[in-house]
């Protein structure tokens, strides 16, 4: 299956994620030092392997979401649909560019995670520090009401 770049919810299936998760924490529980196990507090060995083993599912920062919007140019030489004669050279057109910066808290990898219904076209951005990156570049984003 092709996958686009950046391409969020498309990478591991949520049911491979969690036998992957179990199975981890079954064998560090059986590979855990006897005398700790037997002397630790139950309470305290449970929060332990909950805190290891669980996903923080990320939560998004919506008070601290920024867009951004810019002229750019890009290059169109490869396009098929285009009469341009000479495709060695880059051939710039003017574009525009939105760029959303959504902040988040959580474990960014949950965004590579699929859920067991299937995504026909998931949804694309970079996951970046912390931080979702939604770009959309488009000739105009002019809007006419009628």
């Amino acid at each position: 299956m092709y996958q686009y770049p950046n391409s969020l919810f498309s990478e591991v299936q949520w049911s491979t994620v969690a036998e992957h998760q179990k199975k981890e924490m079954l064998y560090e529980i059986a590979n855990y030092n006897g005398n700790k196990l037997l002397n630790t507090d139950l309470e305290a060995l449970t929060k332990y392997f909950e805190q290891q083993y669980q996903i923080v599912v990320p939560t998004l920062k919506k008070e601290e979401i920024v867009a951004d919007q810019r002229e750019i140019k890009v290059n169109v030489s490869q396009d098929q649909m285009r009469p341009i004669r000479d495709r060695t050279r880059p051939f710039y057109v003017p574009r525009t560019l939105v760029e959303i910066t959504i902040p988040y808290e959580g474990d960014g990898k949950a965004f590579n995670i699929c859920p067991d219904a299937f995504i026909l076209s998931p949804p694309r951005a970079e996951v970046r520090d912390n931080t979702l990156i939604i770009k959309i570049i488009r000739n105009s984003f002019t809007c006419f009401f009628t």
